[in-house]
């Protein structure tokens, strides 16, 4: 379907991935899709300006009796961009998917340039390195000096991810004990992560790395680049080996790993706004933390007439993600 010269696939057109790897994209590539397909049985569509030769994918998951699409997820933006095209964003508004999709959330971050003022959106704290060329560990708090230390000194190593089928249970299960503790809302299943894990095997935009005793996993942390960014996905750790620190060798990794590649910034992503400490960790590591937005754009009255009954209207970050 093209309306107004924005084209509409349920398959990726034709200089979809070439524009990708152009924009070093991870997360509208074809490959990310299938991760989230993967893991949420979600369905993708591709938005694509033939004027200004770029786009944005769209995945859709179900929710209850609804479909919702989220732009660029989980990062928002644009093939390339941290900011979706205006005039792909300004024709959502407009557009009728059917019974395809009832509604789209607009992710907007707070380190791109401001768009949708008009709408309503629910804001969250997000932080990130805005200078990474130019960060240096040396610089970092005494007290990240002394947790590394202790890693340095302790049992533990850092490895990749070499099995998928292997380390999927293990990662998944880590985080859903992360979660459980810090009383969150699970939003990721093992088959997500089987996916996740596989994608690094192949893509160098992807890193998967574990802190290990032996064979127990004590942490983990995930990384994607995607366009001049790399973005801080997932972490989890085992109490266990709190006093080894190993969250704190997983970010210096992921920081260090990020610089090498050259990117721009290190965005540690949303936090939730009942957890300030989490914030706190994210700015010592030389963060900086702005509001980031999302909107919610009818386009169905399906929509309108169910999301006040199944509570879908979101008033916190707890509720704007897919489960």
């Amino acid at each position: 379907m093209v309306v107004d010269s924005l084209l509409i696939s349920p398959a990726s057109p034709r200089g979809w991935e070439q524009k990708c790897e152009e924009c070093d994209d991870l997360f509208h590539s074809s490959a990310w899709q299938r991760v989230l397909s993967e893991g949420f049985r979600c369905s993708s569509v591709y938005l694509w300006n033939a004027q200004i030769k770029t786009g944005c994918a769209l995945p859709v998951f179900p929710k209850g009796p609804v479909r919702i699409g989220y732009l660029g997820f989980p990062a928002g933006g644009g093939i390339g961009s941290l900011a979706a095209p205006a005039s792909i964003v300004e024709a959502l508004s407009g557009l009728s998917f059917g019974r395809h999709i009832d509604a789209i959330r607009v992710p907007i971050s707070g380190f791109g340039p401001p768009a949708l003022a008009q709408h309503r959106a629910v804001s969250v704290p997000e932080t990130a390195i805005v200078d990474l060329p130019n960060w240096e560990a040396e610089s970092l708090p005494s007290a990240i000096h002394r947790n590394l230390k202790k890693f340095e000194r302790s049992e533990l190593e850092l490895r990749a991810c070499d099995d998928a089928d292997r380390d999927a249970e293990c990662y998944h299960r880590l985080y859903l004990a992360t979660i459980e503790r810090h009383r969150g809302r699970r939003r990721y299943n093992r088959g997500y992560f089987r996916a996740l894990l596989a994608l690094s095997l192949t893509s160098d935009r992807l890193r998967c790395t574990g802190a290990y005793a032996g064979n127990k996993l004590a942490a983990f942390l995930v990384a994607a680049s995607s366009g001049r960014t790399v973005f801080y996905l997932h972490g989890a750790s085992h109490p266990r080996y709190t006093q080894a620190r190993p969250s704190d060798a997983l970010f210096q990794n992921a920081i260090l790993w990020a610089k090498k590649i050259g990117a721009e910034q290190f965005n540690m992503m949303a936090s939730p706004a009942s957890q300030p400490g989490l914030v706190r960790f994210k700015e010592k590591w030389g963060g900086t933390t702005r509001q980031h937005r999302t909107c919610t754009i009818p386009v169905s009255w399906i929509w309108k007439l169910a999301a006040p009954l199944l509570g879908l209207r979101p008033r916190n970050a707890e509720q704007l993600f897919p489960r």
